[in-house]
């Protein structure tokens, strides 16, 4: 996403995004954003995403994927270099974001929750988070929907600049046939001729020393 969009929400296409916020604004008191600094601060995240968790799911077991990376996220924040923030809302913490700088123009968003009772905070945390704290960053990567057509549907109603496609890749063990698939893959790329390929495979070339991918095949 243009983090430009995700802060002005201008536009016919993002109306209910403003008219959600609005009335948020006006339901709620004293909402404001802070970025997380402290132990204490981790601490408010880790009891609204056990609220969150617990409010869906009864055991640890039904919990979704992202319960186990939130806590390990959580418990090496620092060292990890993330950056987050939370939201309060009526003299109370009703949200938090995290994410990490992946390059100088794109901040990745890697989790996103509130309280239960706060479920119309998402749009507010994400509006503020990127209009306080990511301004500097041109597109917002806020990842895949894992699969889930309501998250998907959630994700495109902010109107994605682009989408990245996403594949499976496996090892072969195939020797002969990877080294000519790498030698046309290298001839493709940078255009060489047959005798300096050639003569890179047969005196450079190293196959433990090289992984290659495929897809579709």
């Amino acid at each position: 996403y243009k983090s430009e969009n995700l802060i002005e929400l201008a536009g016919r296409k993002y109306h209910q995004k403003r008219n959600h916020i609005s009335k948020f604004m006006k339901t709620h008191t004293d909402v404001f954003l802070k970025e997380i600094d402290s132990k204490e601060d981790l601490d408010i995240c880790r009891n609204i995403a056990l609220s969150w968790f617990e409010d869906k799911f009864e055991t640890v077991e039904e919990k979704p994927a992202d319960y186990m990376p939130l806590e390990k996220a959580l418990r090496y924040f620092y060292d990890l270099q993330y950056i987050g923030a939370i939201l309060y809302a009526d003299g109370q913490a009703v949200a938090f974001t995290i994410g990490e700088e992946i390059s100088r123009d794109m901040f990745d968003v890697h989790f996103e929750k509130t309280l239960p009772e706060y479920k119309d905070a998402y749009p507010v945390i994400n509006n503020q988070f990127v209009k306080q704290c990511l301004s500097k960053y041109k597109y917002i990567n806020r990842e895949d929907d894992t699969g889930s057509l309501a998250l998907r549907k959630a994700k495109l109603s902010y109107n994605p600049d682009f989408l990245v496609n996403k594949y499976k890749a496996k090892v072969r063990k195939d020797s002969v046939r990877k080294t000519v698939l790498l030698k046309n893959l290298w001839k493709d790329i940078f255009g060489d001729d047959d005798k300096t390929v050639n003569s890179f495979f047969e005196n450079v070339y190293k196959e433990d020393l090289c992984f290659s991918f495929e897809v579709d095949s």
